[in-house]
């Protein structure tokens, strides 16, 4: 016999809508950008195609895959909130909203600072070929995760250990793609250490710190 506490969600009209939009962006991106975008699937496991020049790199399809990425990651983040009820959630709705402009702030200051500040310590092609391996491999992350998304909301039994596990698999994901950042730039890192140890703690704290500051 199934239990009740094994399911975290009764309704998911709401989360049917997310899903649209994030398909519907997926939709737009792949008629306009379509040549760029059908080699996301392969960024987690090889570089081939990852160090292109910024040139290349449509601004629009980035700001659509800001775009995606804030709503699968605000998607995960308020259901694990929901989980482990840190907080009453009376307008979930508003909630939602408000998890995933933080996370689409995020990303787009962290992209801006790490420009910003390229151009300042002069290492523009270190901050340059950091920044495309992080917006493509978060790419490669939500295609992961959005398949682990639709089975934690649509299914009827287990969505409990399911979470779990998407976010467990979520912080993995993390660890590898910094990894393989790491990996396959060694010899650039080892040169520019000070400046990317200094580039690093400003573009992945120094947003958060941010954002904290704005909304607390």
């Amino acid at each position: 016999m199934i239990q009740a506490s094994e399911r975290l969600i009764e309704s998911n009209d709401g989360y049917t809508f997310v899903f649209l939009m994030i398909l519907f962006s997926f939709i737009v991106a792949k008629m306009i950008y379509g040549k760029q975008l059908i080699f996301t699937n392969s960024f987690l496991f090889t570089s081939a195609h990852i160090l292109k020049d910024d040139k290349e790199s449509a601004l629009g399809l980035h700001v659509i895959m800001l775009f995606i990425g804030s709503l699968t990651f605000g998607l995960l983040l308020f259901l694990t909130l929901k989980l482990y009820a840190v907080f009453s959630i009376k307008n979930p709705e508003i909630l939602f909203l408000y998890i995933s402009s933080g996370v689409f702030l995020y990303l787009l200051i962290s992209n801006l600072l790490g420009r910003l500040l390229g151009e300042l310590l002069g290492v523009r092609e270190l901050v340059r070929i950091y920044l495309v391996f992080k917006v493509s491999y978060l790419k490669t992350i939500v295609l992961f995760l959005l398949p682990l998304l639709l089975l934690v909301i649509y299914s009827p039994v287990y969505q409990i250990g399911l979470l779990k596990i998407t976010v467990a698999c979520t912080l993995v994901l993390f660890v590898l793609r910094m990894s393989l950042i790491l990996r396959n730039n060694k010899n650039l890192i080892l040169n520019e250490l000070f400046y990317f140890i200094l580039y690093l703690c400003t573009l992945e704290i120094a947003p958060l710190i941010i954002i904290l500051r704005l909304t607390i």
